[in-house]
C-alpha cells in the first residue's frame, strides 16, 4: 500500500481481493487470528491509507485485524545474508506469525521495473528504516529484506495493474489473479506478463544469485486458465507507453 486517497485508487491491492483470501483462510483454519499489516509510503499514517482504500470496512466484514506496522512493538532482527541492512525492525505480529501471505498489486516501477512479491517487502519496514538505501541500492535493499520477509504464499492483484508514478499510478484492466508459493516464481511470471524477461529485472537477478531460487522457467510449474503470453499481449500497449516515458 504505497498510497490511497480519494483520488488515488490504483496504488494498492484492492480490498475485495484481501477479503476473499481472508474468507478462504477462515474456512481452512477457523480459530486462527488473521492480521492484515502494512507500513505505507511517504511517512504518512497507514491507518489513513486503510480508510481511503476501503480496508477498514473490509476488516469488519472479514473479521480480520488491521495493523499499521509502525505502531506495533518492534523486534530487532539480524540479517546474515544481506548486503546493506544488517538488522531491521520488524513488527511483533509479523515476527511471531505462523503463516505469511503476501498480497502485492502487480505494477510497473520506475526504478525496479516491476513491483510484485519481492518489491512488496518494502512494506514490512517501519517509516524509520524505509528510506535507508532507497536510492541506487534499492534493488539490493529489497532482496536484503527477503531474509526476514519470506512468504509462504503470494496472491497478486493483477485485476488492474498499475503504471506511471508509483504514488499515483494509472490503472490498466488485466483481469487476473496470480497465485504462487515462491516469491521468485511469482515475480518471474509477473515480469513476463509486464513484458520483461526475469534477467532484465535487477532485483530478481540479485535474489537468484543470493540463493533465493532459479530464474529458469523450466524449474517452475505454471498453470492457469490463461497463458502468460496472452496476458502480456493485453499489457502490450502499456509496456510501450512505459518504455517511451
Amino acid at each position: 500500500m504505497v498510497c490511497a486517497t480519494r483520488v488515488v485508487r490504483a496504488a494498492h491491492t484492492h480490498p475485495a481481493v484481501i477479503e476473499a483470501a481472508a474468507a478462504v483462510l477462515r474456512k481452512m483454519s477457523p480459530r486462527s487470528r488473521i492480521t492484515v499489516g502494512e507500513s505505507g509510503g511517504m511517512g504518512i499514517s497507514t491507518r489513513l491509507f486503510f480508510h481511503y482504500a476501503g480496508y477498514t470496512g473490509m476488516a469488519r466484514r472479514a473479521g480480520v485485524t488491521l495493523s499499521d506496522l509502525n505502531e506495533e512493538r518492534q523486534v530487532r532482527v539480524r540479517l546474515s545474508r544481506a548486503k546493506w541492512h544488517k538488522t531491521i525492525l520488524v513488527a511483533k505480529s509479523l515476527y511471531e506469525s505462523d503463516f505469511r501471505m503476501w498480497m502485492p498489486k502487480l505494477k510497473f516501477h520506475n526504478g525496479c521495473k516491476i513491483t510484485n512479491a519481492v518489491k512488496l517487502n518494502i512494506g514490512i519496514l517501519t517509516h524509520k528504516e524505509r528510506m535507508l538505501y532507497h536510492n541506487d541500492r534499492l534493488n539490493e535493499k529489497i532482496v536484503d529484506l527477503l531474509e526476514a520477509g519470506y512468504p509462504q504464499l503470494i496472491i497478486s492483484d493483477a485485476v488492474e495493474i498499475a503504471h506511471g508514478q508509483e504514488f499515483a499510478p494509472y490503472a490498466h484492466h488485466l483481469g487476473a489473479l496470480l497465485i504462487a508459493n515462491e516469491p521468485l516464481a511469482a515475480d518471474m511470471v509477473g515480469a513476463r506478463i509486464l513484458g520483461f524477461e526475469p534477467r532484465e529485472v535487477e532485483h530478481l537477478v540479485e535474489a537468484s544469485e543470493g540463493g533465493y531460487g532459479s530464474l529458469d522457467f523450466s524449474d517452475i510449474e505454471v498453470s492457469g486458465d490463461i497463458s502468460m503470453e496472452e496476458l502480456a499481449e493485453k499489457v502490450g500497449s502499456v509496456k510501450d507507453f512505459v518504455s517511451a516515458t
